[in-house]
């Protein structure tokens, strides 16, 4: 019978997966160079799919490392802490601009923040898939 950490590395690797497929996505629609608004309006969305995945596997691996937080702010100062992530200003940057796509609509906001998901936001998805693959149970302990 599976003990209680096999059972969160469990929770863990499906997280890990759903971080995979969001940047996944993510990666698709910032190669199609997105110019038109339902472009950009797709590569916004999957950036929000993305940074969501991304904050919620975080949390687990901290958890398995011993260290609970609450919420993607929390999640991201213990990641950092841990070093899971290594530039904590840029992650609470993300996490500010996927807070203000519920609530700004307007072209100068939108060209910006399409322009910063492809240039800073998805290497630093990308190193963070490549910072967690290298992970096994044992190196979350």
């Amino acid at each position: 019978m599976p003990n209680a950490r096999d059972l969160l590395f469990e929770k863990y690797k499906n997280k890990r997966s759903t971080f995979h497929e969001a940047l996944t996505q993510l990666i698709d629609y910032a190669r199609e160079n997105p110019k038109r608004p339902i472009e950009i309006a797709g590569l916004i969305q999957g950036f929000e799919f993305t940074f969501e995945a991304a904050w919620k596997v975080l949390n687990v691996a901290s958890l398995l490392k011993g260290v609970d937080s609450a919420g993607p702010r929390d999640s991201l100062k213990a990641a950092y802490s841990l070093r899971l992530i290594e530039n904590q200003t840029l992650w609470l940057e993300m996490l500010e601009d996927r807070n203000q796509t519920t609530h700004r609509y307007d072209a100068e906001f939108v060209s910006r923040l399409s322009g910063t998901i492809q240039k800073e936001y998805l290497p630093i998805f990308q190193r963070l898939l490549s910072i967690l693959n290298s992970f096994d149970s044992d190196s979350l302990a």
